[in-house]
């Protein structure tokens, strides 16, 4: 791959995040349209990771340092009329029913807004599942931030976490 694209892709993603830390949530500029949007989701590698113990609900305390990479997923997103989300992924051994993070993000966003609204998510896998560069909580985590421009909930960074 040629250098400057990767730089460029790095720089992009960068300023990406510092705009979504400096807005409620997403620039508008990002958007295609009113009913589209298509955004990378970043894989990343532990510089450093210790597991520090387990929590009462199963989940471990970590403390990490981590750097993102260029390889990514692509996540597009669909506004829809109809009230349902519907996943699809052009990798058939990952699930697209609700053991997906993406689903369960999606699902998650809906009910904590107590909103209706559907959409049709498109996850374009590059990141190899399971192989601890993090792609499907970098793919929950860009299911949250679109869907959240299109709930218009009013919701902000801190409301996702």
């Amino acid at each position: 791959m040629n250098r400057d694209v990767i730089r460029e892709a790095n720089r992009e993603a960068s300023e990406l995040v510092q705009r979504a830390a400096s807005v409620r949530i997403l620039p508008e500029i990002l958007l295609s349209d009113s009913r589209l949007l298509t955004l990378p989701a970043f894989a990343k590698i532990n510089l450093s990771l210790r597991v520090l113990g387990q929590r009462a609900d199963g989940y471990h305390d970590l403390d990490t340092v981590f750097q993102t990479i260029s390889l990514h997923d692509t996540i597009k997103i669909a506004a829809t009329d109809e009230s349902e989300i519907v996943l699809s992924c052009d990798d058939r051994r990952l699930a697209t029913d609700e053991t997906n993070l993406v689903l369960r993000a999606a699902e998650g966003l809906r009910a904590r807004f107590g909103t209706e609204k559907g959409a049709r998510i498109r996850l374009e896998k590059r990141i190899p599942a399971q192989a601890g560069l993090g792609g499907g909580s970098a793919d929950a985590a860009v299911t949250l931030l679109a869907l959240a421009l299109f709930v218009e909930a009013g919701c902000r960074r801190q409301d996702l976490i």
